[in-house]
């Protein structure tokens, strides 16, 4: 009753990864299986698997109890002209017996063929000494020319786009500048007509001055002259007042 509940359980785990394998997604499976036997059991590769490249894929697992067992793997996936190319089939774990706690870990470097259809995994089928994995989707096969191509056009274009702001902010801040330079210069010659009316007033006022000095010394000349008269008739007048003939008395 046990082991045909296990089984049941193990024939649902294998349609819903057959059913997830019917639609092909950018985000792969990654396969994990663990029992009473294995701790775990895993299978991964990269999500993209690009044709014409060499893909790295590992197998790892451990037993939790002493076992007679081994692993067989195979990967294979669909090209133009063939609908099931096996491009990997190795045992990473050979037959034998294992104790308590052995683990296992095996790499593969595999090459995806140039004509591998496009939008199709590459599936792996798993085989152990008491039960089987067929049909595991690990990699989705896509040629990224025209994705890297379109990747580049959106980066150039985000870097057109950049350059852009960068130059309508370099342009607003001449533009600023402009205006600044404009706006100086307006004070520069409104300080330039401020500095001639000031210059026009002070020639004035110097000439004024002038004026004001020739008469002050025109004043000053003709006081002196005045009172040089004014001296010269109080000298006369002394004079002849001490040269005035005296009176003889009888």
């Amino acid at each position: 009753m046990k082991r045909d509940k296990k089984l049941l359980v193990l024939g649902v785990l294998i349609m819903g990864i057959l059913g997830l394998g019917l639609t092909p997604t950018a985000k792969t499976l990654s396969f994990t299986y663990s029992d009473g036997v294995i701790a775990y059991l895993t299978v991964s590769g990269p999500d993209l698997a690009k044709p014409g490249n060499t893909e790295s894929y590992t197998v790892s697992g451990s037993f939790t109890v002493v076992a007679n067992d081994f692993v067989h793997i195979t990967l294979w996936l669909e090209t133009s002209s063939q609908f099931s190319k096996v491009v990997l089939e190795e045992d990473p774990l050979p037959p034998g017996t294992y104790s308590a706690g052995t683990t296992f870990t095996k790499t593969y470097q595999v090459f995806i063929p140039n004509d591998a259809v496009n939008n199709r995994y590459i599936y792996a089928n798993m085989t152990t000494s008491i039960r089987q994995f067929s049909k595991i989707g690990i990699s989705l096969v896509q040629n990224l020319t025209y994705t890297e191509l379109q990747f580049q056009v959106t980066s150039l274009q985000s870097q057109v786009s950049s350059l852009r702001t960068q130059n309508d902010n370099l342009q607003s801040q001449v533009n600023s500048l402009q205006t600044e330079k404009s706006e100086l210069q307006s004070q520069i010659d409104s300080l330039n007509s401020n500095v001639t009316d000031l210059e026009s007033q002070i020639n004035s006022l110097q000439s004024q001055l002038n004026d004001l000095r020739v008469q002050d010394m025109n004043a000053t000349n003709l006081s002196l002259f005045s009172m040089g008269i004014a001296a010269v008739f109080v000298a006369t007048t002394i004079f002849f007042a001490v040269r005035k003939p005296k009176v003889k008395t009888t």
